[in-house]
């Protein structure tokens, strides 16, 4: 059982800012639509990021009590997987929290306004097509969304946490600003130059970024469109 719930701190992700020695063991997410380099337990955020908890029994404590929202829904699973971008909240103290991730690759959480703790930002990874012509949007944190809307993969939303409806859209195109959450400019600003897709397929998109006079190319995978000239969000 414990192989199933826990891993070994040792083979936990880089990304994961957390002590590699003492306990043997760290919680290990629920399988969810989450990577697990791009996520981690709540009980982990709990505990050892946001040190709002010492110990299981404290984090089980806040959940029972309803006093932790994650995306602004009460949650007792301990081990949900709280992916980039999603946010913590604390009714309480008023509080609020976004999993971001740092320039050295590591998740890390900043603070962030009432306000924009009501936004979830998420990005187009798929789109299906129901009876009736619905069109499907599959999102990267594992919602789906009803839109009749002309979105594209690899665009991304600012969707409303609360009626889970999209109230911003930012296309994926040239020129504009992305969020790197993988490769070797993790937690950068750049600018989006040019794409091209390779492969036999032609299926894997290319993205060239732009960046302080530096340039360099990246899996489109990795980004996240956050605005035109500045984030429309607070990311750092």
């Amino acid at each position: 059982m414990a192989k199933l719930k826990h891993m070994s701190r040792l083979a936990a992700p880089n990304t994961w800012p957390i002590k590699r020695k003492g306990t043997k063991w760290i919680a290990k997410p629920t399988p969810g639509a989450n990577i697990l380099e791009l996520s981690m337990p709540l009980s982990v955020c709990l505990r050892e990021l946001l040190e709002v908890t010492e110990n299981r029994s404290e984090v089980k404590r806040l959940l029972n009590a309803k006093e932790v929202l994650v995306n602004g829904r009460n949650l007792k699973d301990e081990r949900f997987s709280v992916g980039i971008f999603d946010v913590i909240a604390f009714p309480k103290s008023g509080k609020n929290f976004r999993l971001v991730m740092n320039s050295i690759g590591k998740l890390n959480f900043i603070e962030i306004t009432k306000e924009e703790a009501k936004l979830i930002v998420a990005k187009v990874v798929s789109k299906t097509t129901l009876k009736k012509a619905k069109q499907q949007l599959n999102m990267s944190n594992g919602w789906n969304i009803l839109s009749n809307e002309k979105y594209k993969v690899g665009d991304v939303l600012f969707v409303d946490v609360n009626t889970r409806k999209p109230i911003k859209h930012i296309a994926f195109a040239n020129g504009k600003l992305a969020y790197v959450v993988g490769g070797k400019h993790p937690g950068v600003f750049a600018k989006i130059k040019d794409t091209k897709e390779i492969g036999e397929l032609k299926k894997r998109k290319i993205a060239i970024m732009k960046n302080e006079g530096e340039t360099w190319e990246t899996d489109a995978n990795q980004l996240f469109v956050i605005g035109d000239k500045e984030a429309e969000i607070k990311l750092q």
